[in-house]
């Protein structure tokens, strides 16, 4: 199992162009899947998440909103010019834990000596996550 971060954040053309600052967010809660969009040349690249990867989703301030396993292939869709075109892939998340409103911060699950990567739409976060510190930042915010 590989454990990857999904950047969410896309509030720098979602406020006025879709109507929701927080729209990327919403999908994780809603329905259950994290979403990627091709932005300013970042091209996501769901398809190297593979089912049974651990996925986290990021969001603004370096905070996790999501944390699930994926259960589905990388499914792509052309959506609407925003710019001049975006294209859009998504995965089903089976998650075990999300919250917009208690977000995880990322300094509170990085294991001793490693950095983490924050540029990007999907990050590798395999060998930078202490999986015992996230499991108990899960526990304190299950209710």
């Amino acid at each position: 199992m590989k454990i990857w971060c999904v950047n969410t954040n896309i509030t720098k053309f979602s406020k006025g162009i879709m109507g929701n600052k927080y729209i990327a967010a919403n999908i994780v809660v809603t329905q259950n899947r994290v979403v990627a969009w091709d932005y300013k040349r970042l091209t996501p690249n769901l398809s190297v998440i593979e089912q049974g990867d651990l996925v986290l989703s990021y969001n603004e301030s370096k905070t996790i909103i999501g944390v699930g396993f994926a259960i589905s292939n990388a499914q792509n869709f052309e959506v609407g010019s925003f710019f001049d075109k975006t294209s859009e892939q998504w995965i089903d998340i089976d998650w075990i834990w999300k919250d917009i409103e208690n977000p995880i911060r990322t300094d509170s699950i990085v294991k001793s000596g490693k950095e983490l990567i924050y540029h990007g739409i999907v990050l590798p976060w395999t060998n930078g996550i202490d999986t015992n510190k996230l499991l108990l930042e899960i526990g304190k915010r299950k209710i």
